[in-house]
């Protein structure tokens, strides 16, 4: 098991970044507007938290967590779309480099663990603002984009969402639904 202390300062920074440069990614992939936003957001800290706590049996993860994951900064939503295309653009080469530097010194179980930290983030963005119930729940945007990141984290054979899953029952209690996915604790 590999931890911090493996990896060169540079390195750290870049496992630490991609997660939430994954995140920011998705979002861009498929805007939503403010009311969108905020629901992304609010899906981001919950999806972060129980990934942490779900995957923090394995060092490195534990070790992300302590250290607490890079914030991403991103384009404003009103920025032209070459801007947003290279922050995309960006988050792939992020998630390629992670990869990379994972496959180099850390065990299969880790490199696994960690895409999985990247994609469950990612995935609760692309499924927080899209239209309940709706078979465009996650946008074309957004699923291809998870395609790339998944690919970037070496997850062959992976499929993105297009709709949110059943704890979701009838879609009108999305409150109730986070609390069986994410737990009671609110987060604003």
């Amino acid at each position: 098991m590999t931890t911090q202390a493996d990896y060169t300062p540079d390195d750290w920074e870049t496992l630490r970044l991609a997660p939430a440069m994954a995140a920011e990614a998705i979002r861009l992939a498929g805007p939503s507007g403010p009311g969108g936003r905020f629901l992304e957001g609010r899906a981001d800290r919950r999806a972060t938290r129980a990934a942490l706590a779900r995957l923090g049996t394995v060092a490195l993860i534990a070790d992300l967590d302590r250290a607490g994951l890079d914030p991403a900064s991103s384009p404003d939503d009103d920025d032209d779309a070459a801007g947003i295309e290279a922050y995309i653009a960006g988050a792939i080469a992020e998630a390629t480099n992670a990869h990379g530097i994972l496959a180099a010194a850390a065990a299969p179980d880790e490199v696994e663990a960690y895409a999985s930290l990247v994609m469950d983030i990612a995935e609760a963005v692309a499924r927080a603002a899209g239209e309940p119930g709706s078979d465009a729940n996650v946008s074309a945007g957004e699923r291809t984009l998870l395609v790339q990141l998944a690919a970037a984290l070496g997850m062959d054979g992976y499929e993105p969402p297009r709709r949110m899953d059943s704890p979701f029952g009838d879609y009108r209690d999305v409150g109730k639904a986070e609390r069986e996915l994410y737990g009671d604790d609110p987060v604003g």
